[in-house]
């Protein structure tokens, strides 16, 4: 419970950008804008997530940039959208 704004906060933000991708279906570079804009958000999320918990390492906002940087990659790869 103690967390639940943060991870409700995620999980709107995320659902909305999905949302908006999806409807977007022949503007290939306003997907890749939100897709982009999406990943950046999760990484400054969980920075300042973790930077509130006083939890903040290098480590973790590597781990962030990363699960951001595949999910990006992946999400550009199912939408088939070549850079």
């Amino acid at each position: 419970m103690k967390h639940l704004l943060y991870y409700l906060s995620l999980a709107i933000i995320l659902s909305a950008g999905v949302l908006a991708v999806a409807n977007l279906h022949n503007q290939k570079s306003l997907q890749i804008a939100i897709v982009v804009l999406i990943g950046l958000f999760y990484v400054l999320w969980g920075v300042v997530h973790h930077a509130v918990e006083h939890s903040f390492s290098i480590k973790i906002m590597l781990e962030y940039i990363s699960i951001a940087l595949l999910s990006i990659s992946l999400v550009l790869f199912v939408l088939n959208i070549a850079l």
